[in-house]
This record gives structure tokens, sequence and C-alpha cells, in this order.
């Protein structure tokens, strides 16, 4: 159960399977400035999280799985805070693009979350291998 707990707060994230089909086509990105051509959707927008507060409402980026996105389940990625973007690790880590060197476009980031990379396979190989050792092979708490 600890690690269950720990797994949690490590990733924090939700899973949950995700037709595409159910996003607004408004909100649907045609592409990115300086995006290269891709195979996959992209939506962002808004979504309203106080129906009686007039502008209460968080931004989203949702991009679709590269490879049969249908299936595939979703990792909602949650970062940021006061003062602080989640756009840094959208466009600098778990993202499908990253920031070009010259600073004026976008490639395509090789270990991108919608590849197939991602963190519900890190967090089971970390389990299964630490299962092996009477004594943690991996810190998980120093991971956090």
């Amino acid at each position: 159960m600890e690690f269950r707990g720990v797994i949690f707060i490590l990733f924090i994230f939700l899973l949950l399977g995700v037709d595409s089909n159910a996003f607004p086509m408004n909100d649907m990105i045609s592409k990115l400035p300086g995006q290269p051509d891709v195979n996959f959707k992209q939506f962002a927008g808004y979504i309203e999280v106080d129906e009686n507060v007039d502008g209460r409402s968080l931004f989203y980026y949702f991009v679709e799985a590269e490879k049969d996105p249908l299936t595939q389940p979703l990792t909602i990625w949650l970062t940021g805070g006061p003062g602080c973007s989640s756009v840094g690790d959208a466009f600098g880590s778990v993202g499908p693009f990253i920031v070009t060197k010259d600073a004026h476009g976008l490639q395509t980031n090789s270990f991108s979350w919608n590849k197939g990379h991602f963190a519900p396979n890190l967090a089971n190989a970390l389990l299964d291998d630490n299962k092996q050792f009477e004594k943690s092979k991996f810190n998980l708490k120093g991971l956090v």
C-alpha cells in the first residue's frame, strides 16, 4: 500500500480512456508556429471549473497518442503552480515537441509521452525491480 501512495504522489496523474472526438472541434490546433508535420491531433482550450464565477477556468493542452489513440491510456501531467507555468514541461520534457536550439521553431521530442513513453511504464518497472530485493534498490521518496 505504501508503494501505491508513493507512486501516486510521485507521478500525480490519472489514467482514463478518452476518445479525442469528445473534444470540441473548435479547440483543435491545426499547427503550432514552427511545428513540423505530425500524424496526431492536438487540442487546447479552457475547461470551466465554476459556472458561478465568471472566468474561473483551467487551460488544457491535449495531445493524442501517435499510434492507436483510441485504445491508449491518457496521462494527465499536472505541474506548475503560482508563478510557474506548466508550458515549460509541455515543450521541454514530456510533450510532443521541444523548442529548437535557435528558439525559432519546434522539433519532435523523441521521448514524448504520446509516443508510448509514459509514467505508468516507469512506475511498474520501479515496483517490479524493487520486489526482488530485501532493501529497496530505488529510493522512491527521493524521487518525489
